[in-house]
């Protein structure tokens, strides 16, 4: 298993963390961790906003995983529930990868 909470997707996030915008590279970052899942691995990812959510799922659409889960983090019982209206955590299941050129059936 591989868990990311909160990972950086854009410059906005880095930036307002003080992070160097040299060290954003989503695409990577979710690249390496799908391919250090074993074949039936999961991946759980806790995103600060949908619209991180989006775009997590839209880099993670050509990767060999499949979304099993997804739910909101929304609550009322801390003082800043507000700012949990939008964050949502996932799980992803690594897939058996089929090789190029071969066709099953």
């Amino acid at each position: 298993m591989v868990s990311l909470f909160f990972p950086f997707l854009t410059a906005y996030a880095c930036l307002s963390w003080g992070a160097p915008l040299s060290l954003l590279r989503p695409r990577r970052l979710f690249e390496r961790a799908v391919l250090s899942l074993r074949p039936g691995g999961w991946l759980v990812v806790a995103n600060q906003t949908a619209k991180e959510y989006e775009r997590m799922s839209r880099l993670l659409a050509d990767l060999p995983v499949v979304r099993i889960a997804r739910a909101s983090f929304a609550t009322d019982l801390v003082p800043h529930a507000e700012r949990t209206q939008d964050q949502l955590g996932s799980v992803w299941q690594r897939q058996v990868a089929v090789p190029s050129g071969k066709h099953s059936g």
